[in-house]
């Protein structure tokens, strides 16, 4: 009944897909050049498909298929409990609505602070599709366009937190004493609690090679490297950084706080998939950057210390 880790995905790949086959083939797909008529296959016009609730449970057939359940039937599991039961009962354990499910044009549901990045795209999306699906008009263009909103949202998320030299405590004092006192408080923060590369790659793995009940327990296993890295940057905030330090400081303390992000977003796989695989390439990106700033600043405080 629970909806696994990878339903979200395949579903936003079919459809997808389908929009892609009608492109491609336009011998079962026609536009009737009738206005309003929209896209049809057969007799179904696209917004009768995008509508659809075959077993009138009060979901969607599309949004079903999101959450896992038979689209065909009102109870899945025939527990006893209704599938719009259970979405609302899972959509309030993940926070994505306070109330109604959301339907094909994007009206009602979740609220905008509420919905998770799989949620927005898979909102776009339909609601694209229904209003497309007005005037008839679909082609190589609007999937482009969707297909590169999916893409820039999986490949540039937005940093949650930032910060700025406002929340570092500058000293003025840059002599050789006070960068010498900065560099090994520095050695002892990270000596103590950063080394986890490997921990992490080891955990990402065994996640990939998981099944569908092993899985979640799999990504607990980062909570550790969550809590040592939320400690790392509340120590670089109380931290006395030499003035001519500053910037480089600051890089550092906001790309930990980005991979902080980056595997918070990777736990998160079941309820927000795409903003997951996202963090993944990030994670490798921020890490990079951040080993690059790293050396930097060394060799700052080594000419400095000359």
């Amino acid at each position: 009944m629970l909806k696994n880790k990878r339903v979200v995905l395949v579903a936003l790949a079919v459809v997808l897909l389908v929009l892609l086959f009608f492109i491609k083939t336009k011998s079962q797909w026609t536009n009737e050049g009738v206005a309003g008529a929209g896209l049809v296959s057969g007799d179904e016009i696209l917004g009768d498909v995008l509508s659809k609730d075959t077993d009138k449970d009060g979901i969607l057939d599309w949004e079903e298929g999101l959450w896992g359940t038979d689209p065909t039937k009102k109870d899945t599991n025939d527990d006893g409990v209704s599938d719009k039961e259970e979405i609302a009962r899972m959509k309030a354990e993940r926070g994505t609505t306070s109330g109604e499910p959301a339907s094909a044009d994007g009206s009602g549901g979740a609220s905008e602070e509420n919905l998770t990045q799989t949620d927005k795209f898979a909102r776009e999306l339909f609601t694209t599709i229904a209003a497309l699906n007005q005037s008839g008009e679909i082609d190589e263009n609007t999937v482009e366009e969707l297909t590169n909103s999916l893409a820039t949202q999986i490949q540039n998320p937005v940093q949650r937190k930032v910060f700025t030299i406002s929340d570092l405590k500058i000293s003025s004092d840059s002599s050789k004493e006070a960068i010498t006192v900065y560099d090994k408080a520095t050695d002892k923060i990270f000596l103590n609690k950063y080394p986890f590369d490997e921990q992490v790659a080891n955990t990402l793995q065994k996640f990939v090679e998981a099944d569908e009940s092993t899985a979640t327990s799999v990504l607990v296993e980062l909570d550790p490297t969550l809590k040592n890295l939320s400690e790392i940057i509340a120590d670089m905030q109380e931290l006395a950084v030499p003035s001519i330090l500053a910037n480089f400081h600051l890089d550092i303390t906001n790309n930990l706080e980005k991979i902080l992000e980056n595997l918070n977003d990777i736990q998160n796989f079941e309820s927000d998939p795409l903003a997951a695989i996202g963090a993944v390439n990030e994670y490798l990106k921020n890490q990079e950057q951040l080993n690059n700033v790293v050396i930097v600043i060394a060799n700052t405080i080594v000419d400095r210390l000359r």
